[in-house]
């Protein structure tokens, strides 16, 4: 007796049929297709949905279908045929989605939608270097008027102490011999008066 070969049964394919920004249908082959790279989007353009289906060979009711985003978990299996993901953050978005039969196969390859979008453009890196890049440049024109002050505060300070150090001196060179011309006046029997003089000499000096 011969006995016929038996086919296995092939894991669940999938198949992108259709995908959405904010309301508006994007460009996908008539035939789906497996990956989908969308163009940057804008901030505001933050609302995506996607439409899939398997083509297997197996009925229609047993197939259910996971989807999981970046490098979370894989959600529940649904039998849902489209995913909508609403106010998304700005960043790099890979959404992967999968067919799962009855037997609890999936699709070898799962279909992916890749996409970025974008940050506002205080939170672009182009953005955070240039701010800082000023900020440290404001910081580095006060520091330098702040030491620039500084020095001509020293400078006139320095100017004033050795303009005054040269007035005393001449002041006490004066004292000193003014004392020893009025001591010399003196009659020698003055000896508190020499004394006094001859002490305030010595101290200008």
């Amino acid at each position: 007796m011969c006995r016929l070969p038996i086919n296995p049964v092939k894991p669940p394919g999938i198949l992108l049929t259709g995908l959405s920004v904010e309301g508006i249908p994007q460009k996908v082959s008539a035939t789906g297709t497996d990956e989908i790279n969308l163009p940057t989007l804008a901030l505001q353009e933050n609302q995506v949905r996607i439409d899939y289906a398997s083509l297997s060979n197996f009925d229609d009711a047993d197939i259910r279908y996971q989807y999981k985003l970046n490098d979370d978990e894989w959600s529940p299996p649904g039998i849902e045929r489209f995913v909508n993901f609403a106010n998304l953050s700005a960043g790099d978005y890979q959404i992967y989605i999968r067919a799962v039969a009855a037997n609890n196969s999936v699709s070898e390859k799962p279909a992916v939608v890749l996409f970025q979008i974008l940050a506002p453009i205080y939170l672009r890196p182009w953005f955070l270097a240039l701010a800082f890049l000023t900020m440290a440049a404001v910081v580095y024109a006060f520091y330098r008027s702040r030491l620039g002050k500084l020095l001509e505060i020293e400078r006139t300070r320095t100017l004033i102490a050795t303009d005054l150090h040269d007035d005393i001196g001449a002041n006490l060179s004066k004292i000193s011999v003014l004392s020893e011309v009025a001591r010399l006046h003196l009659d020698d029997e003055n000896t508190e008066q020499n004394r006094l003089l001859n002490s305030i000499a010595e101290t200008s000096r």
